[in-house]
């Protein structure tokens, strides 16, 4: 049973975070495509640079919306836990006048 246990464990995901950052000017999307493993809690954090509001969004592979952060502010953190494994969409939109830049945290 433990060898069987050792073997399973090198198939399962592993936790990670991943930090990407970019900057992002007025007005403007910027997508990205990221896979989550079914079963897995995926969070996906937004942490902007305090000049600007900006927007989170995600949705699943067939367009679905799973999660919106639209408030006025610059930080989102959105949490959701795949049914089967699949690529998801994450915006984040630029609703102000002034450029910035943001970090995204993913698991």
């Amino acid at each position: 049973m433990l060898a069987r246990s050792i073997a399973e464990a090198g198939r399962q995901p592993t936790r990670s975070v991943i930090r990407a950052s970019r900057s992002i000017d007025p007005g403007i999307a910027q997508v990205w495509s990221i896979p989550f493993f079914a079963g897995s809690l995926a969070e996906i954090g937004l942490m902007g640079d305090g000049k600007a509001d900006l927007d989170l969004a995600i949705a699943d592979a067939e367009g679905r919306a799973l999660c919106l952060d639209s408030g006025p502010s610059d930080r989102a953190l959105c949490s959701l836990r795949p049914v089967e494994n699949q690529t998801y969409t994450i915006t984040v939109t630029n609703r102000s006048e002034t450029a910035a830049s943001y970090s995204l945290l993913i698991n």
